[in-house]
């Protein structure tokens, strides 16, 4: 089983990955991240994409990682053009500060917003319709 899921929800622009407490980003991720560029690749209309960290713990350098791995290179799923936005679910402070380092040139000037909670995600996205 994988340590993680992808869902596109039904009523609304959004697709959701939610990882779980065996997520690994060098291990996960290059997969994760191939398996919602296939979905994007296939879908007519932009979304919100949020990412569920709740369950899982990462150390700086899986951060850091995880940071580059979305943010940047030809497979950086973070710029795909069928993307409205990225959204973190988290309430760790390292999240939240790495969230606003991927606003650097680096990170190709991503805007990446950090909620505690689904329900606060989904609300965000909800004014911007």
């Amino acid at each position: 089983m994988k340590p993680y899921t992808l869902k596109k929800l039904d009523d609304q622009p959004v697709v959701v990955l939610t990882v779980s407490a065996d997520y690994q980003v060098t291990r996960d991720m290059p997969e994760s991240r191939a398996e919602l560029n296939a979905f994007l690749d296939t879908i007519d209309e932009p979304v919100f994409y949020i990412l569920d960290l709740r369950e899982a713990s990462f150390s700086l350098d899986d951060i850091i990682r995880g940071a580059s791995m979305g943010g940047r290179g030809s497979e950086a799923s973070w710029h795909h053009p069928k993307l409205r936005r990225v959204i973190l679910i988290s309430g760790e402070d390292m999240v939240k500060l790495a969230a606003k380092g991927l606003s650097a040139d680096v990170f190709g000037n991503l805007n990446v917003s950090v909620y505690d909670s689904l329900d606060k995600a989904l609300a965000y996205v909800n004014e911007q319709a």
